[in-house]
């Protein structure tokens, strides 16, 4: 996968102590400097899961895992937005846009 070693650096930077593990704080961080934006902790709950979440430790596997889903999400809401956005402007069913048809 293309995302391993972008996910790696950024679970390798906020290892400060390279025990192998993220606490939540280091694993927002990490979130933030993945996706630009600080996950609420409903999202961190989501991601990684109570029993994660309890432990407050993620280690690689699981780090990489929700960051790969993320990452997946992001990606097929965006093309689904485009798509929705492209319908709402294609008024003429056309399969492609005009400047009248953005005006």
């Amino acid at each position: 996968c293309k995302f391993v070693q972008e996910f790696k650096a950024i679970f390798h930077k906020y290892d400060e102590d390279q025990d192998g593990f993220l606490d939540l704080h280091q694993t927002k961080l990490g979130v933030i400097n993945l996706f630009g934006y600080k996950p609420s902790p409903y999202e961190l709950l989501r991601l990684f899961g109570e029993k994660t979440m309890q432990e407050e430790q993620i280690g690689w596997d699981v780090f990489y895992d929700a960051m790969l889903r993320r990452k997946i999400d992001i990606g097929s809401s965006s093309v689904d937005e485009v798509r929705q956005a492209f319908k709402a402007f294609d008024r003429r069913s056309a399969g492609f846009l005009t400047l009248d048809d953005v005006k």
